[in-house]
């Protein structure tokens, strides 16, 4: 394995992502996701992800019971 694998490994090993190795090594994700693809995410940044996950689909289910986070303009047709 070269350096650029090993450097994949390590910073998949720390908990980034697919695409934030990829960002980091200024690499596309196809050449990162060859050499990480066996090796799971942490827990912990599995249990990040579900959390942040959550937020955001709360924040829309709300949105779709009517309950929106912005405000709507009332439109006036001069009526």
């Amino acid at each position: 394995m070269n350096t650029f694998g090993r450097t994949c490994v390590d910073l998949r090993k720390q908990g980034l992502t697919l695409q934030e190795i990829a960002r980091k090594t200024k690499r596309p994700k196809t050449s990162v996701y060859n050499y990480i693809q066996d090796i799971p995410l942490p827990e912990k940044t599995i249990k990040k992800f579900r959390e942040e996950n959550g937020r955001h689909i709360r924040m829309y289910a709300l949105a779709r019971n009517g309950i929106s986070q912005r405000g709507f303009k009332k439109f006036n047709f001069g009526m």
